[in-house]
């Protein structure tokens, strides 16, 4: 039986991203946002309006935050 193997080999394309990420500001103002607002004080209102279910069937729904965030990205 055969198992991959855990080594860390950087491909080509792994090197280019990492030298893209550095010079990336959008990446940069996200990381810059993430550190500035208080995202607690947010998930505390989001959560009174957006109760977030315990149901056994279906899928689990996505946390409050995070929809928010993804509605910051859209605008």
């Amino acid at each position: 039986m055969g198992f991959k193997s855990n080594q860390k080999n950087l491909t080509f394309s792994d090197l280019e991203k990492s030298f893209k990420d550095e010079k990336n500001r959008s990446l940069k103002t996200l990381m810059n946002l993430e550190k500035v607002i208080s995202w607690d004080r947010i998930e505390s209102i989001l959560l009174k309006d957006y109760p977030v279910g315990h149901k056994r069937e279906g899928n689990r729904a996505y946390p409050p935050l995070f929809l928010f965030k993804c509605m910051l990205l859209q605008k």
